[in-house]
């Protein structure tokens, strides 16, 4: 199945799950829960006025100490746009939820395969806990989102260790820990993660790396150089040292150590010793 239709299937899915619990969850739209009527009061103070509190009469400004900023802006920027409707979170939290979805399909595809990633967002797409949330103004949706993101950009920033995708990731990080107070410490648990354990894997990941791949291009299933093509993908295998071996060294990939055949062994020895010597 093409890519494109079964993500499309997956958003689907997804937007018909959250559509149901939005037909199931409405009865309880008015039920008083002390958290959703918290954060609907805040969100509507926020569009009024612009003040992060629950009570904007009072003569002197009460802060709100019990609930973080970042999901009340939310509802206060859909209350501006929609007017303070129910069904109007309630739709934008399903399209996060679908968002989610994606964003799970992108992980697994970077960790593990597209055919994985597919299973994993529809998997995602059918459980039922985080459509139930979407209609109601609570927020466990906003944070799911953002968490997820932030998985995806560590897992981006450890492929292609940029400054802008880290610096990305900090600010995402950041804007989760403002979505929830139980996520307040936890850009301190990633850094945590980067600085202990990373390192920890990495040397592991070295000490089980070949030191070099000797590889012909006349191959059945796969040439030679389809299979650099695809090693050059991976940050993990692109770092091991490659050797070609050919009768035409001409076809060989650009750069990469080439041995023609017939081979001699002191050659093939020498180019062996310059492999791994460099690593």
């Amino acid at each position: 199945m093409p890519a494109r239709r079964s993500l499309w299937i997956v958003c689907l899915v997804a937007t018909l799950h959250g559509a149901f619990f939005i037909w199931y969850q409405s009865a309880d739209w008015t039920t008083s829960w002390s958290d959703q009527e918290g954060y609907r009061r805040l969100g509507q103070v926020l569009a009024t006025t612009g003040k992060f509190t629950r009570f904007p009469d009072s003569p002197t400004f009460v802060p709100e100490v019990l609930r973080t900023p970042a999901y009340p802006l939310f509802v206060a920027a859909i209350y501006r746009v929609f007017g303070p409707h129910q069904i109007a979170v309630a739709v934008a939290q399903v399209a996060l939820f679908a968002v989610i979805c994606l964003l799970v399909y992108a992980i697994g595809r970077r960790i593990v395969s597209e055919r994985t990633a597919w299973i994993a967002a529809l998997a995602t797409a059918l459980f039922p806990p985080i459509p139930y949330f979407a209609a109601l103004t609570m927020t466990e949706v906003w944070t799911t989102l953002w968490f997820t993101v932030v998985i995806w950009l560590s897992i981006r920033a450890l492929d292609e260790p940029r400054t802008g995708v880290f610096a990305l990731l900090g600010l995402v990080t950041a804007v989760t820990a403002l979505s929830r107070p139980v996520f307040v410490l936890f850009p301190l648990a990633l850094a945590a993660v980067g600085i202990v354990v990373l390192p920890w894997l990495d040397t592991r990941r070295a000490a089980e790396r070949p030191s070099l791949l000797i590889l012909d291009l006349l191959m059945p299933g796969m040439n030679g150089n389809a299979l650099y093509d695809e090693m050059q993908k991976s940050p993990a295998l692109k770092r091991i040292p490659v050797l070609v071996t050919t009768s035409d060294p001409t076809r060989a990939p650009r750069g990469v150590p080439t041995l023609a055949k017939p081979l001699r062994l002191d050659k093939l020895l020498s180019l062996v010793a310059f492999a791994c010597g460099r690593i």
